[in-house]
């Protein structure tokens, strides 16, 4: 008798930013937050909105829209910040709203080179969902260069040191 093994699923945090649908896998999610006060940074990037207090330490807070040049929408009561590990560093990804938690088969994600016309360093693969909507699933710490993380790094810090 053969064993038959369980197809292997992959968990994924749903999203959307400017009304598309997207997920990062739920491994690197660390919280998902709401919104508090976000302090601006002068001469960060433009996609960079600023840092917050997440219980007394200092996260800098990322517009996932302008970083992935898409039309930022207002904040809504929906929108949420998604806190990820980006190599050793935590960071505040901006959603418009959080769709819930996703468990697909591996059968159902494709690699993007599947998908030659879809230029995205940015993009781990897509997510065919039974419906036959597709998700594009981020991978979320290419959203920053090493150079960009040195930067986030010096701007918490120094904001620290203010505060001490």
């Amino acid at each position: 008798m053969k064993e038959v093994k369980e197809k292997e699923t992959i968990m994924l945090v749903w999203f959307s930013v400017s009304d598309i649908d997207m997920a990062v896998p739920i491994s690197i999610v660390k919280e998902v937050v709401n919104f508090e006060k976000i302090y601006k940074v002068p001469k960060a990037p433009s996609f960079i909105e600023g840092i917050m207090n997440l219980r007394g330490d200092i996260l800098p807070i990322v517009s996932t829209a302008k970083r992935l040049d898409l039309e930022a929408r207002s904040k809504t009561d929906e929108g949420r910040i998604i806190v990820v590990q980006c190599d050793g560093q935590q960071v505040g990804f901006i959603a418009d709203e959080i769709k819930g938690i996703l468990r697909l088969s591996q059968d159902s994600v494709f690699p993007p080179d599947k998908f030659p016309q879809i230029k995205g360093e940015f993009l781990e693969s897509i997510a065919k969902l039974s419906d036959n909507r597709l998700i594009l699933i981020l991978n979320m710490p290419r959203l920053l260069s090493l150079e960009e993380k040195e930067d986030l790094e010096k701007f918490v810090k120094g904001a620290e040191e203010k505060n001490e």
